[in-house]
């Protein structure tokens, strides 16, 4: 009895040492991820200024959205989709779940729905936040695209986390409330695989990607407003791109520039509410979860399992 308790404790130990240095080198590879950005924002847009006229109002925002969005999309549809494609078995034990992949449960019809994902993926992640931006760049004050006086890489790095917070409790509860009777007639067209992959982060009806990018953005831009550069702009949207498609990718990874966050949640956390659609309505963090008893189903059956 006494040798199974001690046997018992070192394998906690040994979860618990891992959780750590999983939880180090995540948060090692974010600081990393915020430098390239931190260099990249500025010479993008410095590279952009000198081809394109900046002077109009409505020209700035969408030249900030589509650039980052582009360089995001590029980046990570070409890094899951080679993980996709070779299926290293490494990467496929860490698989969220172990249902077969749309591609493999379905080979003929997966050529046909993958080019309506694509069609689907690309009016929502570009076309309707790009007429949300145009809508949208009238309402508030001008956002200068200077790139002069740049924060300093704390202030960057603070930003980019409080904007994060303030989207994601945005994002649950509107999460929450289009998962009611009267509006989940428009979110279950995202529940419609119950298996994610990378690009169904960008699967939703039309109605609720411009119901969802004009209250977000509008409460954003009231709280934010100028008192962020526009590199923390440009960043965000990078990072905001390749958060949504990593909680959606079906992997669940050690080390993630998601999990090295305070209050971070994970792949497999999302992936439960896509699984069993109820619970975990907080994208990037567990904290609003908590707070309003929304992640009790998930906590119980990590109990159980």
């Amino acid at each position: 009895m006494i040798a199974k308790t001690q046997q018992l404790n070192q394998i906690t130990r040994g979860v618990q040492i891992k959780r750590l240095r999983d939880k180090i080198v995540s948060f090692i590879l974010v600081i990393f991820f915020f430098r390239v950005l931190y260099w990249l924002a500025p010479a993008t847009l410095g590279f952009l200024s000198s081809i394109i006229d900046f002077k109009s109002d409505f020209v700035r925002p969408v030249v900030v959205y589509l650039s980052s969005s582009i360089i995001a999309n590029i980046a990570t549809n070409s890094f899951y989709w080679t993980l996709y494609n070779l299926q290293i078995p490494y990467f496929e034990n860490k698989r969220c779940n172990q249902l077969p992949w749309p591609w493999q449960s379905d080979p003929v019809g997966w050529k046909q729905k993958l080019k309506r994902l694509i069609w689907v993926y690309t009016g929502n992640v570009y076309i309707f936040p790009v007429m949300m931006l145009f809508f949208l760049s009238s309402l508030f004050e001008k956002v200068e695209i200077e790139l002069d006086n740049l924060p300093s890489f704390s202030l960057f790095c603070f930003q980019i986390y409080f904007v994060m917070l303030v989207d994601d409790f945005c994002n649950y509860w509107v999460h929450r409330l289009v998962h009611t009777p009267g509006l989940y007639r428009f979110h279950k067209f995202h529940h419609q695989e119950i298996v994610c992959i990378n690009l169904s982060s960008g699967i939703s009806h039309p109605v609720e990607v411009v119901y969802i990018e004009s209250l977000i953005s509008i409460f954003l831009q009231f709280i934010i407003g100028n008192s962020m550069h526009p590199i923390g702009y440009f960043s965000y949207s990078i990072y905001r791109v390749w958060l949504s498609e990593e909680i959606h990718c079906g992997y669940q990874f050690d080390w993630t520039i998601l999990t090295g966050l305070p209050f971070s949640a994970t792949t497999s956390h999302h992936d439960y509410h896509n699984t069993v659609n109820r619970g975990n309505f907080s994208l990037y963090f567990t904290i609003w979860d908590d707070i309003f008893k929304t992640y009790r189903f998930y906590n119980q059956e990590k109990k159980i399992n």
